[in-house]
């Protein structure tokens, strides 16, 4: 919403007569509406709150719409630029995952962002954990484009379980990492409808400088990533085997998306060398590369 409102107000500075309110659905008491969020973003805080407030989703968006609407019965408008922020489990589990990845990143450099970071990271947890049900998301009536629909947030919330205890050392996040850990027999997928081997990077390689993370429940969980990317590089250079041009995708996976399923494989096949040092999982992921980049039965590099 920023670059809006920034173009607005330029418009205005160049003599233009536009009269524009941000409008909240939620209330002005809303702890998610820090002063950090506008002054980043270089804009003033909401100048109308809908007030809105209640936990189920269905009934959320009703009441928003129910709201919304008295208020532009009461004030004429020509214009309505509507910007969706409706969470998901999902969503909220990878945000999670994804600043406490960074605050361990930017921890050398930038301390203080390192440290905003993490506490986002914290809070988003937080949020997961006052809603245990998945949330997801679905286009909504009219939109056409692909969905990318996902019916799982446990391989999110397993990543974010990963990158918070590897970050934090917090035993909680670990009971949680053991507990994601139980429902997933193959965390090495890193696609986006299958996040859970972003959990196994975290804890086979983010953890290595920290020794007093290294217990012996933590162990088990690294025991179980590695082995289940060792069996998984193992079925990747079976398939590489056959083809002839060493590319790891049977003949049925040749479809929409495929490159991103090879590059993936590379991916694994790659941990794979690094847990072992074995030279083979180091030649298929090159294999892997070389067929992207070529080495395909069109010459061209994709």
């Amino acid at each position: 919403v920023a670059p809006l409102i920034h173009a607005i107000e330029k418009a205005k500075n160049a003599g233009q007569d536009i009269d524009s309110s941000l409008i909240y659905a939620g209330s002005e008491n809303d702890p998610t509406l820090e002063d950090s969020l506008f002054s980043d973003m270089m804009i003033n805080r909401p100048d109308v709150y809908l007030g809105v407030d209640c936990q189920n989703l269905n009934e959320l968006t009703g009441r928003v719409m129910s709201e919304f609407d008295r208020y532009l019965t009461e004030n004429k408008t020509d214009v309505v630029i509507v910007v969706d922020d409706i969470a998901s489990t999902m969503a909220a589990a990878d945000f999670a995952a994804v600043m406490a990845l960074a605050s361990r990143v930017y921890r050398t450099w930038e301390p203080a962002f390192a440290a905003e970071a993490e506490d986002a990271a914290v809070r988003a947890w937080d949020w997961l954990m006052q809603h245990p049900q998945f949330i997801g998301f679905e286009n909504p009536a009219g939109c056409n484009t692909g969905g990318y629909e996902d019916t799982s947030d446990l391989d999110e919330r397993l990543w974010a379980a990963a990158e918070l205890y590897v970050t934090t050392g917090n035993a909680a996040y670990l009971d949680k990492l053991e507990d994601y850990l139980k429902t997933n027999e193959n965390p090495t997928d890193m696609g986006w409808v299958d996040v859970s081997g972003l959990a196994g990077l975290s804890c086979l390689f983010g953890a290595k400088k920290k020794e007093a993370k290294e217990t012996q429940r933590f162990q088990v969980c690294q025991q179980k990533f590695r082995q289940a990317f060792l069996n998984e590089a193992d079925k990747i250079c079976d398939i590489a085997d056959v083809s002839g041009y060493f590319v790891a995708l049977t003949k049925e996976e040749y479809g929409w998306g495929s490159n991103m399923v090879v590059l993936n494989r590379a991916m694994i096949l790659a941990v794979a060398h690094l847990l072992t040092g074995e030279a083979r999982y180091r030649e298929m992921a090159q294999a892997q590369m070389d067929y992207i980049l070529g080495v395909n039965a069109t010459g061209y590099s994709y």
